[in-house]
């Protein structure tokens, strides 16, 4: 059976202030709204200030952890590296 994994971070000043690896699709930055409530910043004009960029990667369901390691530390890292990390960013960076 095949699956969908979805790497997604939410923008702000075209920095990561936030991010996702998850089985749900984030597309907008109402998606991050857990974000938004435990860093106390307010959602008020929020697709205005931010945005959301994302990728799937489709694979087949199998239980390797080395694959799913791989997704974690290679695919969303190097996807992330596209952008700067937002210095008042909400959480641990997506990278080092």
């Amino acid at each position: 059976m095949r699956k969908i994994i979805y790497i997604s971070c939410l923008l702000k000043d075209n920095m990561i202030i936030a991010y996702r690896i998850s089985s749900n699709k984030k597309t907008m930055p109402h998606d991050y709204y857990k974000d938004f409530y435990y860093s106390g910043t307010s959602m008020k004009n929020c697709d205005e200030i931010y945005k959301v960029e994302y990728m799937s990667v489709e694979f087949e369901n199998k239980e390797d952890s080395n694959f799913n390691n791989y997704i974690f530390e290679e695919v969303a890292k190097e996807f992330y590296k596209q952008w700067d990390i937002h210095p008042k960013h909400w959480g641990s960076p997506a990278y080092n």
